[in-house]
């Protein structure tokens, strides 16, 4: 027999987890804006395949022309998914049966961090806007990683293989050619940014139905 405790345990989750799906819905659409206006109102043209995204984040543009406009709406963008990646965190506090709570709660975290961090221009100090970058990226594919793994007992094992696949197929090449500094990194780095996004909001869904479903097998 199911106990009353389980079920309200399970609708708590399911409620959280729902409004942190909501809330990625959010965060993706943020950021896919943030980049686009920014390339929109970049001080010259924005050549999409030869610069990296953290150029909309410069005070001035490549052949320094003031980048007022860009640079603001990249750091508006920034705080805010700052902001959100606060508030799931704090959604993730407390105390209930979720899996990894905690971890999940300190990726959020950092990955808050690593928004504002990334505030920092990149031609004012490269090296700190590298950091904040990193942070975000590598807290994002960590969620996504715990995600997946944890959906491993619910979904059939083709679609895990599948997550795995076209999270890893596009966010390594990028850390590594990264790594080595390669010039062809600024024209993965846009593959991989969609890519991350995707499966991060792609297996978010996929989450949030896992709960509904136990919820309706508990009631």
């Amino acid at each position: 027999m199911v106990k009353k405790s389980d079920v309200y345990n399970y609708a708590d989750e399911f409620d959280i987890y729902q409004e942190i799906n909501k809330l990625l819905t959010y965060f993706l659409c943020l950021n896919v804006t943030a980049f686009i206006l920014g390339m929109i109102t970049y001080g010259e043209k924005f050549l999409f395949w030869e610069y990296a995204l953290s150029f909309i984040g410069g005070t001035i543009t490549v052949t320094g022309i003031p980048n007022t406009a860009s640079w603001l709406i990249f750091s508006c963008g920034m705080i805010l998914c700052s902001i959100l990646c606060f508030y799931i965190s704090f959604l993730l506090r407390g105390e209930n049966e979720m899996k990894h709570q905690k971890f999940k709660q300190y990726l959020f975290l950092i990955c808050g961090i690593g928004y504002l961090i990334i505030l920092m221009p990149y031609n004012i100090n490269n090296n700190i806007h590298a950091i904040g970058a990193g942070l975000i990226f590598g807290m994002l594919w960590l969620i996504t990683v715990v995600l997946i793994t944890e959906l491993n007992q619910y979904i059939k094992n083709y679609k895990i293989l599948l997550y795995h696949l076209l999270l890893q197929g596009t966010v390594l090449p990028y850390a590594f050619l990264y790594f080595i500094h390669s010039p062809l990194q600024k024209q993965v780095q846009k593959i991989a940014v969609v890519g991350l996004m995707s499966i991060l909001k792609l297996v978010s869904t996929q989450y949030a139905k896992v709960f509904q479903r136990r919820m309706k097998e508990y009631s």
